[in-house]
């Protein structure tokens, strides 16, 4: 029997599309929901959630958790090498920042020596206060 690939629907590409063309951003399920409802392309907002998580578990975007009831945002994860270590995350505004820092492999030896605890630093989320809600 022959081996199957990986399973994509229309929807998921449509999505996977909508991603690519507004990677500068992150987005929200409902973000990404009503922009292709503006669009007049027919997806559900349970295919948008389950597209986007699997995404995320293959690496195709970041997804960043909400809190204090904030939801949860994701954005296409462009790969190159300046490609940011991390994101900043408001916990007031829910602002997500790309964290461009050369200070993280210092951190990250700091971790691995001292406390013997190897970091992946492509997962790096610092939760804090930006600059307008400080």
């Amino acid at each position: 029997m022959k081996k199957r690939g990986p399973y994509h629907t229309k929807q998921q590409q449509t999505i996977l599309i909508f991603l690519k063309e507004n990677a500068e951003a992150y987005h929200t399920v409902q973000d990404v929901y009503e922009a292709l409802k503006a669009a007049h392309k027919a997806i559900g907002h349970t295919t948008v959630y389950r597209s986007l998580e699997k995404f995320s578990e293959k690496g195709i975007v970041t997804r960043i958790p909400g809190i204090n009831g904030k939801p949860t945002q994701y954005k296409y994860e462009i790969t190159s090498q300046h490609a940011p270590k991390g994101e900043l995350y408001c916990k007031k505004c829910g602002t997500v920042t790309p964290l461009h820092c050369n200070e993280i492999e210092s951190f990250t030896k700091h971790l691995s020596t001292k406390h013997h605890f190897i970091m992946n630093v492509e997962d790096i989320v610092l939760y804090g206060y930006c600059d307008t809600c400080f």
